[in-house]
């Protein structure tokens, strides 16, 4: 009778439809070593794995290029020749724009500071051109100051299960 009963609770689960499904399951064994380093925190074996082969490398970077927070403090300098690649912009999951504008000095004369952003136009068109962004989040921004190539670029991406909007100005 246990079996009978928990055999009608098991098909009772299977039709009932999944409400927020796994993102990206892992699909290959690199994948799944490198997900397992990286949740670990053994992230210092991870560019030795990228130098296996190219399946390797594709695993590590998806794993390092996954989440992207852009935010003032953010480290202009390489970013756009990181994200100058179809291949590692194709990584990019989860893009956070996080203006800061609660920080001392984003706030110039009643106008918010998006020069920042500027600068990181050719990444933002990169990633919305390339990349498959599930989940978008855009925190503390005046997105009337807001560059309207930037803009057009946010509102181009039209792979985003979530969306997440956080004290933003319109």
């Amino acid at each position: 009778i246990c079996f009978l009963y928990l055999m009608h609770v098991v098909n009772l689960a299977r039709s009932v439809p999944v409400r927020f499904p796994a993102l990206n399951p892992p699909r290959t064994v690199q994948e799944l070593v490198v997900r397992y380093l990286s949740e670990t925190k053994q992230d210092d074996l991870l560019p030795i794995l990228a130098l296996i082969n190219r399946d390797w490398c594709y695993g590590v970077r998806m794993s390092r290029f996954h989440d992207l927070t852009l935010s003032p403090y953010t480290e202009r300098a390489g970013l756009a020749d990181i994200f100058r690649e179809a291949d590692v912009c194709r990584c990019v999951r989860y893009l956070c724009i996080n203006g800061c504008l609660r920080d001392e000095g984003m706030i110039v004369n009643g106008i918010a500071n998006h020069t920042w952003l500027n600068e990181l136009l050719p990444v933002v068109n990169n990633i919305c051109t390339h990349a498959l962004v599930e989940d978008l989040r855009l925190i503390s921004l005046s997105w009337g100051d807001i560059h309207i190539e930037i803009r057009a670029a946010l509102r181009s991406l039209v792979s985003v299960r979530a969306l997440t909007i956080n004290d933003v100005d319109f």
